[in-house]
């Protein structure tokens, strides 16, 4: 089954609710999935004062990782995880054919930061083409203007700039982590499906983040990658 297990009489009127949302708005492609998040640079989530029955919007303090360095090698690890998350790996095109959502145009629905991050490092003269990378001595400056200033559009695509730069933690000094993005062709912030393909999902996406971090944590710091959603799908199973 697709649907979450009924617990409510049918004309109560939660239920009727719950009813009119799953099945006369069934999901299409132009809804987006779950956005999921693979993020480096963050440590342990400290739960203390957590109470989701008085506030759910509070789910904790995030603890940063002082190794985490946005240096030449992690970008190049950072690339070659955007280009498996967009299906260019063959290795994992499996995984990510199942667990990340198409657009209609055939894309994967996946946010890579660092690409319009390197448009815009090409476009201010900070980009060193020999290295193919930003230098740690610009990073400082290119990610000060690249937030001031973030390419609109990415080879012939609108760049949803706004999102994109929700995947860098950037304090006007130093970066301090980073994610890359994917929306669940599952899942989405508004359906309540049962605990088991939830869990299905939350898997499949655990096991591309230790394929993700295998790739990336070393290059950035050290291992350790936490993949989440801010939509509290999984917060349960990362309790």
């Amino acid at each position: 089954t697709k649907t979450a297990e009924q617990f409510l009489n049918e004309d109560h009127p939660l239920q009727y609710s719950i009813t009119i949302i799953n099945e006369k708005f069934p999901q299409s492609s132009e809804n987006p999935g779950l956005r999921t998040y693979f993020a480096w640079g963050i440590g342990k989530l400290d739960q203390g004062g957590v109470n989701q029955l008085l506030d759910d919007d509070f789910v904790g303090k995030v603890e940063l990782k002082e190794s985490f360095n946005l240096g030449p090698q992690c970008q190049r690890k950072l690339l070659e995880a955007c280009d498996y998350l967009e299906g260019f790996n063959r290795a994992g095109r499996e995984r990510i054919e199942k667990l990340v959502k198409r657009s209609d145009n055939g894309f994967f629905q996946a946010k890579c930061f660092l690409r319009s991050f390197n448009a815009a490092a090409k476009r201010d003269g900070h980009w060193d083409a020999e290295n193919q990378v930003v230098q740690p001595v610009n990073i400082t400056r290119t990610m000060a203007d690249y937030f001031a200033n973030p390419p609109r559009s990415l080879d012939g695509r609108e760049v949803e700039y706004d999102l994109v730069l929700e995947n860098v933690g950037f304090d006007g000094k130093d970066v301090k982590w980073v994610s890359l993005e994917v929306e669940s062709s599952t899942l989405d912030q508004w359906s309540t499906l049962p605990e088991d393909t939830v869990r299905e999902v939350y898997g499949g996406m655990q096991e591309l983040a230790d394929d993700l971090d295998e790739m990336v944590g070393d290059a950035c710091g050290e291992r350790g990658v936490l993949m989440t959603d801010l939509n509290q799908k999984f917060v349960f199973m990362n309790n």
